[in-house]
């Protein structure tokens, strides 16, 4: 259950759910290359992004045909969103045996997980070779499994696109006791005070638009119920590939509603660097100097972007202590002759890692369809050896806490510094560890 919008810039109709919408909605979608059970091949289990909000398994984007014929099993997955998949409320917590509410998207993941471990040899996968890969709040519930107890032996690799660092879009996950206050007012603003009200409504009042939510409410996602999450950060020891595309949320721009991003001018320019930098921003506004507005929108985007790359360098460092880690910045703007300010905007490294260009409607030339190429194979790379290098890739460096390097992905394929110089590099250091 969620409102189709179909369309909402800078997502077009590819990327956002066409399908019908229903409470009945557990599915999940294979497609193998295996001629029988006897291969064993790699796994890959897809989460959708879209707030825990909206998004479907049957966006075009997420078709899995291409990565199949890459030499593994793509499972994409289903499960409840918005309120049905993530409300807490304390009179669900009472009559639960675990005391626990608000989890229910992510047991559907769990569930799916298990019924992938019961039935995907009969596909010829394997098991016991399994990479959970999500993007945005997909990725946020990625993360989620591998903080919990639940999860443990369901999966072998993790893959988080947009979802996991200090200073992204993914929402810190709340108390049990801090999720059932928000329960308790969104279901006031749905007239309802009492389990037995709520229970009396129609699905369709459950569910509200991307960003519909009063403002005071962060929006749904999982919470820390000490029993399907126990913890904020992830403690799973599996093998991580993470990392950010150029144009993230993180950059400030509200595409949640559909509007066209304003580049960064002189007038708004130190408005915007205070909003990131606080009360340092003096040390910012001496550290990506300005002269006029284009050199202010430059300036802009150079200063988010290191402090975006800087936030998961951060983070990877503690993730790395608990397996191998490898990051990643994807900069490749999708060619949008009507909306070219969108650059390489939140999502639009999907087609290419499943390498389903021909889902979107762009002018896309060979080079675009080369980097797909070399992108789905560093992804399926990884899920086959927990290590994305291969033959004819450019190598990708495992992270190591004490090289503040990321893996560049786009029309140049290579490493490159996580921050455009060490002093900004020393800086967001600090500013990001206060």
């Amino acid at each position: 259950m969620q409102v189709k919008q179909g369309f909402r810039l800078p997502w077009t109709s590819a990327f956002m759910t066409q399908n019908a919408v229903s409470e009945n909605c557990l599915f999940l979608n294979i497609w193998t290359p295996a001629a029988g059970s006897h291969q064993k091949l790699p796994v890959m289990a897809w989460l959708h992004g879209g707030g825990n909000s909206e998004g479907s398994s049957a966006d075009a984007i997420y078709d899995g045909k291409n990565l199949a014929r890459k030499g593994v099993v793509v499972v994409t997955i289903n499960y409840r969103l918005g309120a049905l998949g993530f409300l807490a409320y304390p009179a669900l917590t009472a009559e639960s045996l675990h005391h626990s509410s608000g989890n229910y998207g992510l047991l559907d993941q769990i569930a799916a997980l298990k019924w992938i471990h019961r039935n995907i040899a009969a596909f010829g996968g394997n098991p016991s070779i399994i990479t959970v890969f999500g993007q945005s709040a997909g990725a946020g519930d990625t993360t989620a499994l591998m903080a919990s107890p639940l999860g443990r032996g369901l999966f072998a690799r993790a893959i988080t696109e947009s979802g996991s660092g200090r200073a992204l879009v993914v929402r810190r996950r709340m108390s049990l006791a801090e999720a059932e206050v928000e329960g308790e007012k969104y279901a006031a603003m749905l007239g309802a005070r009492s389990l037995r009200q709520l229970r009396a409504l129609p699905a369709s009042d459950f569910v509200r638009p991307m960003g519909g939510v009063p403002p005071g409410l962060s929006g749904f996602g999982p919470n820390i119920d000490n029993w399907i999450i126990t913890r904020h950060r992830p403690s799973r020891e599996v093998p991580l590939m993470n990392g950010m595309v150029a144009n993230d949320l993180e950059i400030g721009i509200d595409y949640g509603r559909g509007q066209v991003p304003a580049p960064a001018t002189v007038a708004t320019f130190e408005a915007r660097m205070k909003a990131i930098c606080g009360a340092e921003v003096a040390t910012c506004l001496r550290l990506y100097p300005e002269q006029d507005d284009q050199e202010a929108d430059a300036a802009w985007l150079t200063a988010v972007r290191d402090r975006a790359r800087v936030s998961i360098y951060l983070w990877s460092i503690r993730q790395s202590k608990r397996g191998p880690l490898y990051s990643y910045y994807f900069d490749r703007p999708e060619p949008w002759p009507q909306y070219p300010q969108f650059g390489t905007f939140h999502t639009s490294e999907v087609p290419y890692v499943f390498d389903t260009l021909y889902a979107v409607n762009r002018p896309f030339t060979y080079e675009d369809q080369s980097i797909s190429d070399q992108v789905s194979s560093y992804w399926t790379g990884f899920a086959r050896r927990g290590n994305p290098n291969g033959m004819g890739l450019v190598h990708w460096p495992r992270f190591v806490p004490d090289s503040p390097i990321t893996m560049e992905l786009g029309a140049r394929m290579g490493p490159i510094p996580v921050a455009s110089s060490p002093e900004r590099l020393r800086f967001w250091l600090h500013h990001l560890e206060q």
